[in-house]
């Protein structure tokens, strides 16, 4: 069996299995039973420079692909104080370039954040770069939303 190959790049930032993941926080505010960030172990640390180190990353690696929230929520309650996802988003958006977010926060559903997603249908230079969130427990008729009911 192969293993993964997985390299830290910058907090936060790591490129594994030809895949640049981003988490902009470590730990997690949400206490979920089935999980080993939980918060009674891991506080939330945010990572303040992730937006800025994200811009070299993406620089360096063009034709990886971008998954935010692979390890912790990217959109729990420490992102309505920080702000750290949506600016990882804005700077997404800035250069192009599609993304998987992982989530189970309906902060997905305010405006500012729905708006980063939806950027790419009126991009001429990557018609196909459309964002894909996938909300586990959120029922969502868009095309970039997919439902995955929790069990799966």
């Amino acid at each position: 069996m192969q293993q993964g190959i997985c390299r830290e790049l910058k907090p936060g930032i790591r490129i594994e299995n030809e895949a640049i993941v981003v988490n902009p926080y470590e730990g997690c505010d949400y206490n979920c039973a089935y999980c080993r960030f939980r918060s009674s172990r891991y506080p939330v640390k945010p990572h303040p420079f992730i937006a800025k180190h994200l811009e070299e990353v993406l620089q360096e690696n063009p034709d990886l692909p971008v998954i935010i929230g692979a390890e912790t929520e990217p959109l729990g309650p420490s992102e309505v104080k920080q702000g750290l996802t949506l600016r990882c988003m804005e700077v997404l958006k800035d250069q192009a370039r599609p993304y998987t977010i992982l989530t189970k926060s309906d902060l997905i559903a305010i405006p500012k954040y729905l708006s980063q997603a939806y950027y790419a249908e009126f991009n001429q230079i990557r018609p196909h770069s459309h964002p894909q969130i996938f909300v586990p427990g959120l029922l969502c008729r868009s095309p970039n939303l997919f439902f995955y009911p929790y069990g799966l």
